[in-house]
């Protein structure tokens, strides 16, 4: 049982992991590999976001009521250690019973230096706990590089006061300068596109990989990968996806292959070719390996940094139409990445299926709802934000991320 634990971990299925070594824990309470397993349980905890079940396993292990068991000094150790790390500003932040809300804005939109840490002080007496910042990774020139150096200042700032900073890392457009032509995906029909990359292209997704760690070095908290805003993930494609398509199930294939009308007419999913699902379901399956390459980056250096998914309320709803147009398989992205996921509200419906979601995610800290208000003036101000918090209070204790829409300013 501790091997499948193990197993489970390596292959980024936290869930099974957790529950692996905790039975082995239960069933053998004095194994001399005690202390091991207990190491292992927080580190899937942590991975999950649970950082407060992660911390009561480490305890245990820092105690030295374990010291008989083999390796237990090291873990012993290691578990001090990873204590006193936890202890800081997330593990705070999740245990204080503050309800986790971020708020996510242009870097454009953050305020001049000499104001930035007056208006984290705002924010934080708001109820705001974690910032999320757009900018792009990778500008062409200096010029374009001050909101990502401004992005940099404020993640300093912010962590002073306790508060988490998340980038946000759009991999459905191109990111930076770097991109390249055949990256780009053309449609069914044969229209090129200039403005949307194909996710499942293996030499995108290893530029993607070296623009995240540019990114990292922010000192950001993690990243929040938004969802495909327009639909069509299944009808898109770049020559170097397709061929990896084919060649794991018949290198003879064509696009027309796919998207040639099947042998229904009347516009239901049954007018699709076995291969057309085929693809979808290959493609939806390769976007979630390449978030757990993204995860794993993630992860790399010591310090865990959050994964955090941005997925439709409308693939909730209708599971296979949010895998055709966004390429959303939501149950395939938790149990693989670990990430948490924030379900964009676009309705008022669909409470019960968020809630459905959150008992699968297991961990409250994973599921977070993202409302979209309609705001003008200044929507990042600390009046704004304690006005819109008093709006929120259909999703009770959920956490929340808000990310106003600026209404232009009529002339």
């Amino acid at each position: 049982m501790l091997a499948e634990a193990h197993r489970a971990f390596a292959q980024a299925r936290y869930p099974t992991a957790v529950l692996f070594f905790t039975r082995f824990i239960e069933r053998a309470p004095d194994s001399r590999h005690a202390a091991e397993a207990r190491w292992w349980l927080g580190q899937a905890h942590e991975q999950l976001g649970d950082y407060a079940a992660a911390m009561q396993e480490y305890r245990i292990v820092a105690a030295g009521a374990l010291s008989a068991r083999a390796n237990s000094r090291e873990y012993e150790t290691q578990a001090l250690r990873r204590l006193d790390e936890l202890r800081g500003r997330q593990a705070a932040d999740r245990t204080s019973g503050r309800r986790p809300v971020a708020v996510r804005l242009p870097a454009a939109s953050l305020p001049a230096e000499s104001a930035i840490t007056a208006w984290l002080r705002d924010l934080s007496s708001a109820g705001v706990t974690a910032l999320v910042i757009d900018a792009d990774p990778l500008p062409a020139t200096e010029r374009e590089r001050r909101p990502l150096q401004r992005a940099k200042q404020v993640i300093a700032e912010a962590h002073q006061l306790g508060l988490l900073v998340w980038m946000t890392f759009d991999v459905h457009r191109p990111q930076g300068i770097g991109v390249r032509p055949d990256w780009l995906s053309v449609t069914s029909n044969g229209a090129a596109s200039a403005s949307t990359p194909d996710v499942t292209n293996i030499g995108y997704q290893a530029y993607l990989e070296k623009v995240l760690r540019e990114l990292l070095d922010t000192g950001c908290d993690g990243i929040f990968v938004p969802a495909r805003p327009t639909d069509g993930f299944a009808a898109e494609f770049s020559e170097g996806g397709f061929r990896a398509f084919a060649a794991s199930f018949e290198p003879s294939l064509s696009p027309q292959d796919l998207f040639s009308p099947g042998p229904s007419s009347d516009g239901s999913p049954s007018d699709r070719t076995v291969w057309y699902w085929r693809w979808v379901g290959w493609k939806a399956a390769s976007y979630a390996k390449f978030l757990v390459s993204l995860a794993a980056v993630l992860r790399a250096g010591g310090t865990p940094r959050a994964l955090l998914l941005e997925v439709h309320q409308e693939t909730l709803l209708n599971p296979l139409e949010g895998l055709e147009r966004y390429g959303e398989d939501v149950v395939e992205l938790v149990r693989r990445t670990g990430g948490t996921i924030i379900v964009r509200r676009e309705a008022a419906d669909g409470e019960v299926l968020i809630e459905k979601l959150g008992q699968q995610l297991g961990a409250p800290d994973r599921l977070w709802t993202e409302i979209l208000p309609r705001a003008s003036g200044d929507p990042f101000s600390a009046a704004s934000l304690r006005l819109l918090l008093g709006e929120q209070d259909e999703a009770g204790r959920r956490s929340l991320l808000i990310a106003p829409q600026l209404v232009p300013a009529v002339p």
